[in-house]
């Protein structure tokens, strides 16, 4: 058996979306009757900070990856990022951690590791693209070149965490158990869904690029078409 074929990581993609989803709902759920465990005095006021700093952080990574890329990696970002964001404050629902004002600077960092992981994934992808268009070989190849950089990443934060925890005041405390689940939405994301999610979209933004190219240069041709046979005729025109 081909052992590229054992493993359907680009198909199956989808049923850790919906599995998401539903721990989203969950989350939901015990959030409207229970709300957040908040051990901050400012509830209400924590629940906006954190809102705003996250749909600030996606404007500026969706405005620098466009600029500095293209729009299918700032697409991918931008929707993976929402995704960790939204799964991570379910789980962190669901668990109960005490959240505290140290939540939105968790958010800002969630937001800012999952672009950079994103794109030192999508940076390498072309190298490992199969010619045979294998999406699932692709995956392989590239998270084989680059987790273990991740993983190096990942453990550097998580040990710095835990140093944060043994000697740092309170407040760190919260925020280190709040970073903990976010960085393992962070690395969930990173082995199962950043791939999948940006060959989906890439595939399909280049297709309507490429559309819309294959439909301006034969508008172009029609148009110079027409001109041309206005032309030949203003001729006859004039030797008539």
């Amino acid at each position: 058996m081909n052992s590229n074929k054992s493993f359907d990581r680009y198909g199956i993609a989808k049923y850790f979306l919906i599995a998401d989803l539903l721990i989203f709902v969950a989350g939901i759920v015990i959030m409207s009757i229970f709300g957040f465990n908040i051990s901050s005095t400012q509830g209400s006021h924590l629940v906006l900070q954190s809102v705003l700093s996250v749909v600030i952080s996606l404007i500026l990574v969706a405005v620098y990856i466009s600029i500095r890329h293209d729009f299918a990696k700032a697409f991918s970002a931008i929707l993976i990022s929402v995704h960790n964001v939204l799964l991570a404050t379910a789980l962190i629902c669901l668990i109960r951690i005490p959240v505290s004002e140290t939540l939105t600077m968790g958010y800002v960092l969630l937001v800012g590791l999952s672009t950079i992981f994103g794109m030192i994934l999508f940076e390498n992808v072309g190298k490992f693209e199969d010619k045979k268009n294998d999406k699932n070989l692709t995956i392989k190849n590239t998270l084989a070149e680059n987790l273990k950089l991740i993983s190096v990443f990942s453990a550097i934060i998580v040990a710095v965490m835990f140093l944060s925890m043994i000697f740092a005041s309170n407040s760190i405390f919260d925020f280190a158990r709040e970073f903990f689940v976010m960085m393992i939405v962070l690395l969930y994301s990173v082995v199962v869904l950043m791939l999948p999610i940006y060959l989906y979209f890439a595939k399909r933004i280049k297709k309507r690029s490429r559309a819309k190219i294959d439909k301006s240069v034969e508008n172009q041709k029609v148009y110079q078409a027409s001109q041309q046979e206005i032309t030949e005729n203003e001729n006859v025109n004039e030797n008539v």
